[in-house]
């Protein structure tokens, strides 16, 4: 279980390999993921209105999958 919660919140944060592989910002943005716009949007344009919307859907959506998981390994291991 604290396994696949782990690995569900690490594989939102992507934004590591991104920068590394790509840059900040990409070329034409080709290479963002969510993480990488909130960094873009957040520490390099100071939009912090749009930042915090986007960093809550991100925060929504790693709620929502992790009950969703949590409900099938609870399904699972009955």
């Amino acid at each position: 279980m604290f396994g696949a919660v782990i690995q569900i919140t690490t594989s939102f944060a992507v934004a590591d390999i991104a920068i590394n592989l790509a840059g900040l910002p990409t070329v034409n943005y080709a290479g963002d993921t969510i993480t990488t716009h909130l960094i873009d949007f957040g520490h390099i344009r100071f939009e912090m209105g749009y930042a915090s919307a986007i960093a809550t859907i991100l925060f929504l959506m790693m709620v929502g999958t992790n009950k969703a998981v949590q409900a099938l390994l609870r399904k699972v291991g009955t």
